[in-house]
């Protein structure tokens, strides 16, 4: 009779455990709750790798049986800017590449995954967005990066006042703001020709080449006159030398170029897709790029021209330590690139006879 009575209460104790567990009443029950959905995660987790490695092996047999149909194999064979598109887009407008070694065919990463990620039209719609609430994401990005918090590294450097923050995000994102007057041009005219520069992909690469070790830049799609979406992948200098493959770093991103009540902006905004957050191929990174050069006018100085003040801001996050601490130095000589194509050169030497 006791052994029975035992019993019972074993199977009534089960019985409350399950309901707890279904329920979610009680500390028992979330803390069942929180170890399924910890399995459930895991076995997501699981299955995406094993999607993934799927993915590639189908990939890699696709490209060893027919190789002449695919990019990544025909880029080292197409010259800088040989990119036609019987509209006169043949001068590197759309398509430039370039790599360190010597005019031979660089040693390539196996191919993965990322080789094969490109633009999905249907998100033309959210780009759209972005693009009318990029205004108010760069108001809040001074008022975070410049008002809030008292920046590093304070000071002018070639008549650019610079405001810069420690790294964030675990020190793989870093954040800047420059500007700079300059007297006798006009918004206008700074402007439109930073806006050619950086539509013509064999220009823009003339901020980037001395810092990476072979770039890519293609122009996926051209929205309208104002917006082209860019797929960017550079490989740069590691610190191991040849012992080690470069990483490649890759960002699909929004080019525009807009007009708002603080001035004329040409934004640099990465779209990357979502699934590339963690897409585990080796020796490849996604970055996440928000930059933009804005550009307004200011009274005349002392000399009676007015003038246009240029601000260079933005954020870059390559989820890699490395990265950040690269860019933390490169990005202010990237600013005296574009200052030297677009305004004049920062040092000029007089000739002596």
């Amino acid at each position: 009779m006791v052994r029975t009575v035992q019993e019972l209460e074993g199977v009534r104790v089960a019985a409350l455990q399950q309901q707890q567990l279904q329920r979610g009443d009680g500390n028992g029950g979330l803390l069942g709750q929180v170890q399924h959905l910890e399995k459930q995660r895991q076995q997501l987790v699981d299955e995406h790798d094993a999607l993934h490695a799927q993915l590639v092996d189908s990939l890699l047999a696709i490209t060893r049986t027919h190789p002449d149909n695919f990019e990544h194999d025909q880029v080292q064979r197409r010259g800088a800017g040989q990119l036609g598109d019987g509209r006169g887009h043949g001068g590197g407008e759309d398509f430039y590449s370039m790599s360190t070694c010597n005019g031979a065919v660089a040693k390539r990463d196996p191919v993965t995954l990322c080789d094969f990620v490109t633009w999905d039209v249907s998100t033309v719609g959210h780009c759209l967005q972005l693009v009318r609430d990029a205004t108010s994401d760069i108001a809040r990005f001074y008022t975070a990066v410049v008002g809030t918090r008292q920046p590093v590294g304070d000071g002018d450097m070639m008549g650019w006042r610079q405001q810069r923050r420690d790294l964030v995000k675990e020190g793989t994102c870093l954040e800047f703001a420059f500007d700079k007057t300059f007297a006798g041009y006009s918004p206008g005219q700074v402007f439109h020709k930073t806006w050619a520069f950086c539509r013509d992909q064999r220009q823009f690469a003339t901020m980037l080449e001395p810092v990476v070790h072979a770039l890519q830049l293609e122009v996926l799609q051209q929205v309208n006159d104002d917006i082209v979406v860019v797929r960017r992948m550079q490989q740069e200098v590691s610190p191991e030398g040849e012992k080690q493959t470069p990483t490649k770093y890759r960002s699909i991103y929004l080019l525009y170029r807009m007009a708002s009540p603080a001035g004329l902006f040409v934004v640099l905004q990465s779209v990357n897709p979502s699934f590339t957050r963690r897409c585990g191929c080796a020796n490849n990174l996604w970055f996440e790029s928000f930059m933009w050069f804005g550009f307004s006018s200011v009274e005349a100085n002392d000399s009676g021209k007015p003038g246009c003040h240029v601000r260079f801001g933005g954020s870059l996050d390559g989820h890699s330590e490395e990265f950040a601490r690269r860019w933390q130095r490169e990005i202010f000589f990237m600013l005296l690139r574009w200052e030297m194509h677009n305004i004049a050169p920062v040092v000029v030497l007089s000739s002596s006879n």
